[in-house]
């Protein structure tokens, strides 16, 4: 058993010990509360000994002669971390006005049941142990500690339930092609998508996130790749070819940023285009097929690797 043992949890099971009356557990609760004054600060080591002979001393000295022999026997070493978590129990148990008349269950799932049927767990820790010391135990707070721990189970529950609703839900479920178009759209709805009651979503597209917005009569061709670590808004009466990219991370050193796409209102991308993070498409542009953007384009046809402004017509024919 380790030199120093920070705490230890208390023995589990929703009744209490069975005692002959409530008169005993009073003396033994009196006798528990002078002996815990030496066990919760001691001035130092050397007083380790001597305080553990104080308390079999006080706990001889008061115990009563009408108390059975067992029970004196059982409960006559309040340093042990076995009668330390039952005492402790008790305590609790009288501070929550928990009925103690029952039989103590060793391995059930909680300490403690309230009237109002709430489960306790009852730790118990103490500067003195049974074993040799070479210095007091610490006691930490368990509260932080659990705090610290509930955030970190949330956080892993939030971060499990965002992979199953993208890799299981959208990218999976909703990229099947046995869907109709009106059923996978609302399917991505469901998923958090922005998605207009009249565009049209091919399947094989791959959604990073549910930060996507798509406008009325915009069409999404077959295998679109859609990088969620930034917001990806496409307006209304837009084409996407097939197998666009909609690249919103952008790395600064080891960090990545997400930086949105915006596209504006009946613009037409063609297939196999590129769309790097920060990039805004003005409104009624064309982008020929395996083009590159990556800065902002302004009104007219564009193509090439970075993508060149070809014409400033304005009237896109599609």
């Amino acid at each position: 058993m380790p030199v120093d043992e920070p705490r230890k949890a208390a023995s589990a099971g929703p009744g209490r010990l069975q005692t002959p009356s409530r008169l005993t557990w009073r003396v033994q609760l009196s006798t528990a509360y002078r002996a815990s004054c030496l066990l919760v600060s001691p001035k130092d080591s050397a007083q380790s000994s001597a305080s553990q002979r104080a308390i079999s001393t006080t706990m001889r000295s008061e115990a009563r002669p009408s108390q059975p022999s067992g029970l004196r026997c059982s409960l006559s070493d309040l340093v042990s971390n076995a009668t330390r978590g039952r005492l402790a129990e008790f305590i609790v148990a009288q501070a929550l006005n928990v009925d103690t008349s029952g039989v103590r269950d060793e391995w059930a799932a909680y300490d403690l049941l309230t009237s109002s049927g709430i489960k306790v767990e009852v730790k118990s820790a103490a500067y003195l142990q049974s074993w040799a010391q070479r210095r007091h135990s610490n006691i930490l707070c368990s509260d932080h500690l659990h705090r610290e721990r509930l955030f970190c189970y949330h956080e892993a529950v939030k971060v499990l339930s965002d992979t199953l609703r993208r890799d299981a839900w959208m990218n999976t479920i909703c990229a099947c092609p046995l869907w109709s178009p009106w059923l996978r759209r609302r399917f991505l709805a469901w998923a958090g998508l922005q998605v207009a009651p009249s565009a049209r979503i091919n399947p094989r597209c791959f959604f990073g996130g549910a930060n996507v917005s798509i406008g009325a009569n915009t069409f999404v061709n077959w295998g679109c790749f859609f990088d969620n670590n930034g917001s990806i808004t496409i307006g209304n009466d837009c084409l996407i070819g097939m197998g666009v990219y909609f690249v919103t991370s952008h790395h600064e050193g080891h960090s990545v940023i997400g930086k949105p796409i915006i596209v504006g209102d009946g613009c037409w991308i063609g297939a196999r285009c590129i769309i790097l993070p920060g990039v805004r498409i003005a409104p009624g542009c064309v982008v020929g097929a395996g083009s590159v953007v990556t800065s902002e384009l302004e009104p007219g046809k564009y193509a090439g690797n970075p993508a060149r402004l070809i014409t400033t017509s304005s009237s896109v024919v599609r």
